[in-house]
């Protein structure tokens, strides 16, 4: 169950959720990097690989 949520808020930050306000990315506060920049990663996929029910 906890996987499950965890994959759907991924869906949203990247855009693919129903209740998605399109393709977002995060930032790091400290260093302004961006998370999803080089190389881009699709957040639901990167997190199907390391997360187990």
């Amino acid at each position: 169950m906890t996987s499950e949520i965890i994959y759907r808020i991924m869906e949203l930050i990247d855009g693919y959720s129903e209740f998605s306000m399109g393709k977002l990315d995060i930032i790091n506060t400290d260093t302004g990097e961006y998370l999803k920049k080089d190389p881009f990663i699709e957040l639901h996929d990167a997190a199907a690989g390391f997360i187990k029910d």
